[in-house]
C-alpha cells in the first residue's frame, strides 16, 4: 500500500545522485547499436573505446571520470546475473535492452560487494509487450566496405524478433546474425546472437526469466602497413562463445519493502586471445559464474 510506495521513493531519492539510467526509448532515438555507444553518449564520467568489430573484448577508457589506459572495469549484471567477464558485455546487441543501470564509484559497494567499487552496469532486456497479442518484428541493413588494403566486402545485420502477451504476462524471442569483411587483412567478424525472455506478474509476485547464446567468430587482423609475414602464415580465428541462463523472483508483502532473489549462471569461452610481448602469442580463456542473490 501507501507506506510501501513512500519507503521505495525515499529510496529512489537517496540513490539518485548515484545511479544514471537510461531507457530502451533514449536508445531508439539514439539510433545505439552498441553498448560502448551507450556508455559514451548518455553517462557522464564513463566511456569506451568504439572497438572494430574483431575487437571483441571492450575497454573503457575512462571510469569515475578518470582517464587511464589501464582503468579498472565495473561490474556487469544483465537480468540481475552477473556476467562471467565484465569485459565482453558490449558484445550484447543494444537493441534488446530495456533500460540501462549505472551506478558509479562505490555507491554499490553496499549491495554488490567491495569488488564493486568502480561501480556496476545493469543491463535490463526487454519484456513487456507493448499491447496483448503477438507482434513481430524484422529488420535488415546492409553495405559495403572497402580499403586501400583489401577489395570491398559487405557488411550485412539482420534481426527477428517476436512477442506474445500483454504487460502482465509476455515472453519472447530474439535473433540476430551480422557479418562483415576484410576492410584490412583478416578484419572479418561472422556472429550469432539469441535471447529469450519471459515476465508474469501478479498481485504480489512478479517473476522473470532469461536465456542467451551467442557464437562470434573474427578474425585476427593485421597491420599492412609494418609488414608483418602474418598474412602469409596465416591466423586461426577467435571463436567467442557466451551463454547465460537466469530468473528473478520478487514478492511484497503488506507494508514491507519487496523480498527478491535471483538465480543464474553466466559462462563463455573464448580461445586464440592474443598476449604475449608482441601481443601475438595464442593463448584461451574462459570461465562461468553461478549467482544466487
Amino acid at each position: 500500500g501507501g507506506a510501501t510506495v513512500r519507503r521505495a521513493d525515499a529510496l529512489a531519492r537517496r540513490q539518485a545522485s548515484a545511479i544514471t539510467t537510461v531507457s530502451g526509448d533514449a536508445l531508439e532515438r539514439r539510433n545505439i547499436t552498441t553498448v560502448a555507444q551507450l556508455l559514451n553518449g548518455a553517462v557522464p564520467g564513463m566511456w569506451m573505446w568504439d572497438g572494430a568489430p574483431s575487437a571483441l573484448l571492450g575497454q573503457y577508457g575512462s571510469v569515475r571520470g578518470a582517464a587511464s589506459f589501464g582503468v579498472s572495469h565495473p561490474k556487469v549484471y544483465l537480468d540481475g546475473v552477473e556476467l562471467a567477464n565484465p569485459l565482453l558485455f558490449t558484445q550484447l546487441d543494444a537493441g534488446l535492452l530495456e533500460r540501462v543501470d549505472v551506478i558509479k564509484g562505490p555507491h554499490g559497494s553496499a549491495r554488490y560487494g567491495a569488488d564493486a567499487a568502480s561501480g556496476v552496469i545493469h543491463l535490463v532486456s526487454r519484456h513487456g509487450a507493448p499491447e496483448e497479442g503477438v507482434r513481430a518484428t524484422m529488420q535488415s541493413a546492409m553495405g559495403w566496405t572497402h580499403s586501400a588494403f583489401g577489395p570491398s566486402t559487405a557488411v550485412q545485420e539482420h534481426t527477428l524478433g517476436a512477442r506474445i502477451g500483454d504487460s502482465f504476462r509476455s515472453a519472447g524471442i530474439a535473433l540476430r546474425g551480422a557479418t562483415s569483411g576484410n576492410y584490412v587483412p583478416n578484419a572479418y567478424t561472422r556472429e550469432l546472437q539469441a535471447m529469450a525472455n519471459g515476465r508474469l506478474i501478479a498481485a504480489a509476485t512478479a517473476v522473470t526469466a532469461t536465456a542467451r547464446l551467442q557464437h562470434t567468430i573474427a578474425g585476427v587482423p593485421v597491420n599492412p602497413l609494418l609488414g608483418d609475414d602474418r598474412v602469409a602464415r596465416g591466423i586461426d580465428p577467435r571463436a567467442l562463445s557466451m551463454y547465460g541462463v537466469g530468473a528473478t523472483v520478487s514478492r511484497t508483502s503488506g507494508d514491507d519493502l519487496p523480498y527478491t532473489f535471483t538465480a543464474g549462471m553466466d559462462g563463455y569461452r573464448l580461445p586464440n586471445v592474443t598476449g604475449g610481448a608482441k601481443g601475438f602469442t595464442p593463448a584461451e580463456c574462459g570461465g562461468w559464474r553461478i549467482n544466487l542473490n
